[in-house]
């Protein structure tokens, strides 16, 4: 049964930032810059792929020597990069 606290409400253990279980906001805030620097490395590894496939330097594909892949998989690095760089920001500097 949880104690009461100020007010008398109930503290059942959450952070204040609706992560139950004591989950801390930095936690949650690595997990999150952490999950769009992988998201952003694997758009950016998808645009590269699809950008060569794109200009026929990789071979094999429908999407081999298709100027549309040459353009979206620019696009879509550009977005990994975004990501990226969004998820770094986020990191303490220690």
């Amino acid at each position: 049964m949880p104690s009461g606290g100020a007010g008398g409400k109930a503290s059942f253990g959450t952070s204040g930032y609706g992560c139950p279980g004591g989950v801390t906001e930095g936690y949650a805030r690595r997990v999150r810059n952490q999950a769009l620097i992988a998201i952003g490395a694997l758009l950016v590894l998808t645009g590269a792929l699809w950008t060569a496939q794109g200009v026929g330097w990789v071979g094999g594909s429908v999407m081999s020597g298709d100027l549309t892949w040459a353009i979206i998989g620019p696009v879509v690095a550009l977005i990994g990069i975004a990501l990226i760089l969004t998820g770094r920001r986020g990191r303490p500097s220690s």
